[in-house]
């Protein structure tokens, strides 16, 4: 959480993502795409952990359960951002009766 109270809006993780955080406050729209598996794929779930430096802080106690308070941080473009998920199930085929 240091990228919310440390440091607001920035990783303390020195790597390639600091490189794509201006992309990202950049974009207009942002689209992930994955197979569904349970739980995420990992690397799905790093990237989307990573996003914090880029989203709203904070969180809020409501209706009994701690929420996230939604949106992005200022001077971010992103106005939709959109999870697509696929999957596939095999299905036993039944003899007739």
């Amino acid at each position: 959480m240091y990228c919310w109270t440390k440091k607001p809006g920035q990783c303390y993780i020195d790597d390639g993502m600091q490189s794509l955080y201006p992309e990202l406050r950049d974009a207009d729209i942002l689209v992930f795409a994955t197979p569904v598996y349970i739980p995420l794929p990992g690397q799905m779930q790093n990237l989307l952990n990573r996003m914090l430096p880029v989203m709203g802080s904070g969180l809020t106690w409501r209706d009994g359960r701690t929420r996230f308070k939604k949106g992005f941080r200022t001077g971010v473009k992103i106005s939709e951002f959109v999870f697509v998920s696929t999957s596939g199930w095999w299905e036993i085929a039944r003899a007739e009766e």
